[in-house]
């Protein structure tokens, strides 16, 4: 009889948690719709970014450059967008998390943290702008 009551909780669980998962999903789902697919990103320590979505995925490939000429790349997971805009992102190779703020209004994330950072230093992001018709390319002066 214990047993049995067990087996009923653990299936009640393992449904409920489904449930919760796929709603979050869900959510994640229709956040990224809206949520730009390149960031240019200002990170602690000297290094800046961009990071791009994989299309219709919450992967993104991210590269940096360090003020030292150092470059490193890796691949980003947006793990959760909770009802603050709030996000989060696993980085896999340093097995680590970036947190952040969302605004819409601005398209930009701020008051970011990362698992691996020194206390107190953070980072930023921003949509580049791009014209619709591409990026624009001036002509050289002549000298």
């Amino acid at each position: 009889m214990k047993n049995l009551k067990f087996l009923i909780s653990l299936v009640s669980f393992i449904m409920l948690t489904s449930v919760v998962y796929a709603q979050n999903t869900g959510i994640l789902a229709t956040n990224l719709s809206r949520f730009p697919s390149t960031w240019s990103v200002t990170e602690c320590c000297g290094w800046t970014g961009i990071w791009q979505r994989r299309p219709n995925t919450n992967l993104f490939d991210a590269q940096w450059r360090h003020t030292n000429g150092t470059t490193a790349s890796d691949v980003l997971e947006l793990k959760s967008w909770n009802n603050n805009n709030e996000v989060v992102f696993s980085r896999q190779s340093l097995n680590g998390q970036y947190k952040a703020t969302y605004n819409p209004s601005n398209r930009t994330l701020t008051s970011g943290t990362a698992t691996w950072y020194p206390a107190g230093a953070g980072w930023s992001a921003v949509v580049p702008p791009e014209d619709e018709k591409g990026k624009v390319i001036l002509p050289r002066r002549q000298m």
